[in-house]
């Protein structure tokens, strides 16, 4: 027999050759093995979140929290939602990051300050003081706004970068990217443009500005829409316009009360006398049932999203 023929024969019986069977030794040694408890979870693995609670309504998200932020029924937990029926205190050096529920703009809202962010679950916030930062791009869809309600005026953009700075005495805003409008309340002095355009355009409001003017401006420009409403639904009079006429001039209007009443609640809040805050806030209610009110003679107005 060849070298070659006798390497090619032990090969082949050692590759028949039966695996050994364990010894109890063995298998004493893999038991123990199998049975060993697993090794912990290193510290540098990340931690585990508890899951939070599922959106209930429409609402705002927070996304995170930093400091102090308080509301009436107690401190504001990170990862909940909030559905703008509380007025939230924030200390110095807080910051809230909320995102819509349903649309998913994000905004950020800084203290010192106070503010209602999320009004009934729109997105609306009502600044009485502090700072609102939004960011451009998410949650932005054609047609759909965000307005910030301040004492002095109104800020409103669809889909833009700004940062609003509110004090008692003044407010200030500032564009860096896309378009923002504002509305000035009576009383207030407008300075810089009506329309913000980004590229760091700024706009200052400041002025005496009364809680029962703006109020009495909500009450006639809510009356104004509900009426506007109502022809919408009224058979065509000769000079009442078309259709299209009569719907597009109650959309203005709806959306000047709606402007006008919300800057009312942020005056309203600073009122320090309670029984004339009280007073307010059950006329406020009222005009807030009338413009929202759409429908024909005597159909039921819609109910305030007042907190």
């Amino acid at each position: 027999m060849t070298r070659a023929c006798a390497l090619l024969a032990l090969a082949a019986a050692i590759a028949c050759e039966p695996a050994p069977r364990p010894t109890a030794t063995t298998a004493s040694a893999t038991a123990s093995a199998s049975a060993a408890p697993l090794p912990e979870a290193s510290a540098s693995a990340p931690p585990r979140h508890p899951r939070v609670a599922p959106a209930t309504q429409p609402g705002c998200r927070v996304l995170a929290l930093k400091g102090e932020v308080n509301a009436s029924s107690g401190p504001v937990p990170n990862g909940g939602v909030i559905y703008g029926t509380e007025w939230l205190e924030l200390g110095k050096g807080a910051e809230l990051s909320l995102r819509h529920t349903v649309s998913t703009r994000e905004l950020v809202v800084k203290g010192p300050g106070r503010a209602l962010p999320c009004l009934g679950g729109e997105e609306e916030v009502l600044l009485v003081e502090g700072t609102v930062e939004t960011g451009a791009g998410a949650g932005a869809r054609p047609g759909a706004e965000l307005v910030v309600y301040t004492t002095f005026g109104t800020v409103s953009y669809g889909d833009a970068q700004i940062v609003i700075r509110a004090s008692k005495s003044r407010v200030d805003v500032a564009s860096a990217k896309g378009e923002a409008w504002i509305r000035t309340n009576l009383g207030a002095t407008r300075k810089g443009p009506e329309k913000l355009v980004g590229g760091n355009d700024r706009v200052s409001l400041t002025g005496t500005v009364r809680p029962d003017a703006v109020l009495q401006e909500c009450e006639r420009a809510a009356a104004e829409a509900e009426s506007l409403g109502r022809a919408v639904f009224a058979p065509a009079a000769p000079d009442g316009g078309s259709l299209g006429d009569r719907a597009a001039a109650h959309l203005v209007a709806r959306k000047g009360a709606r402007g006008a009443c919300g800057s009312a609640r942020v005056g309203i809040a600073g009122e320090p006398d309670a029984e004339k805050r009280k007073g307010y806030e059950a006329r406020l209610a009222k005009a807030d049932q009338q413009w929202q009110a759409v429908g024909p003679p005597g159909s039921p107005a819609a109910k305030s999203s007042a907190p």
